[in-house]
Parts: C-alpha cells; structure tokens; sequence
C-alpha cells in the first residue's frame, strides 16, 4: 500500500493483488495503516472514503478538526 499525506487527508492506495493479502476491509486496513504511519489516534480520524477502480483500490482518509 502507499500512502501520501495532503493536508489532514491521506491517500492510500493498493493493486487488487495487495488487496487479496489483507484479511480486512481496505477501509478499515488504510485507517490503521495511517493511524500507524503517522501517529494518529483512530479517534481523530473522521471519515473515510473506498472507490475501487480497474487496477486496485484508492481510499481517502481525513482527520477530524476537533468541530462538532
């Protein structure tokens, strides 16, 4: 998986072939794949968003800005 960061968001992207190496959901492994990385609490990250294209899978994660 790469991961590159863009302000408070992080784009993680992985081939289908990586893919089938998890035995999570690519949203739940891109979160903790972060968390891990960067140091960020899973509690401040506020959404995430899967799309899955021909070659593999993009998802983007953002970090909470503390606002309701």
């Amino acid at each position: 998986m790469d991961i590159n960061q863009q302000e408070d968001e992080w784009i993680a992207t992985m081939s289908y072939s990586e893919r089938r190496d998890i035995d999570e959901s690519p949203g739940d492994h891109a979160v903790a794949a972060v968390a891990h990385e960067y140091a960020v609490s899973r509690s401040e990250i506020r959404s995430r968003v899967v799309r899955y294209h021909d070659d593999g899978v993009t998802v983007v994660v953002s970090q909470s800005d503390g606002q309701l």
